[in-house]
């Protein structure tokens, strides 16, 4: 009868647990304290019930947090969770400022595309390029420059009302193996991407 006893003492004690699960919307990581979760990696873990958890939003170069969505909300950083029930928690990074990604696929001979997120709805996007570094100052746009010399305008195109713009045009196969400087400029705000540095195979 002791052994009976002592089984289902053990049984009652034992502690509930709850997953937790992250999604990441855009660039970015989320980690928890205690560990466990190291999203987009691993984005669900179990947590004993009572347990106080730390979600950290942390951004990749070029990135910025926003806000949480889900069990956090708003934009403190870090979120803390209580881990009293299942909980669903979404992590939103949106790009801090402009950012230019591209040339995709990246071959000579073959139709490329270049591709801006964070751009404001509406503008103009200019996408230009130069074969040389340097400085170069965007006209109207007082102690703005493009990093490069004699930059080219390449095509234009209005950012969606996500901020999203892009640009596809052929490569000439005779590019292949040299090395371009890309930039993207929103000359409504004087707003230049970051430089995009690329060799054609």
């Amino acid at each position: 009868m002791a052994a009976s006893f002592s089984l289902w003492t053990l049984e009652g004690l034992e502690q509930e647990r709850f997953p937790l699960s992250v999604s990441v919307v855009g660039s970015g990581r989320v980690t928890t304290r205690p560990s466990g979760l190291d999203c987009p990696e691993n984005c669900v873990a179990e947590y004993a019930s009572g347990i106080r958890v730390s979600l950290t939003a942390r951004p990749d170069p070029l990135w910025e947090f926003e806000s949480w969505g889900g069990a956090c909300a708003g934009q403190g950083n870090p979120c803390l969770l209580i881990m009293d029930a299942d909980h669903l928690v979404t992590a939103t990074f949106v790009p801090a400022g402009l950012l230019l990604t591209g040339p995709t696929p990246g071959l000579a001979g073959a139709v490329n595309t270049l591709e801006v997120l964070g751009a404001t709805p509406g503008a103009t996007i200019y996408f230009v390029s130069a074969f040389t570094e340097g400085s170069k100052a965007v006209p109207g746009c007082p102690g703005v420059t493009v990093a490069m010399q004699d930059p080219k305008i390449r095509g234009t195109d209005v950012a969606d009302e996500s901020g999203h713009a892009s640009l596809s045009g052929l490569v000439p196969g005779k590019a292949s193996g040299r090395t371009v400087l890309l930039q993207a400029v929103e000359h409504a705000s004087c707003t230049v991407s970051n430089v995009v540095e690329h060799t054609f195979p």
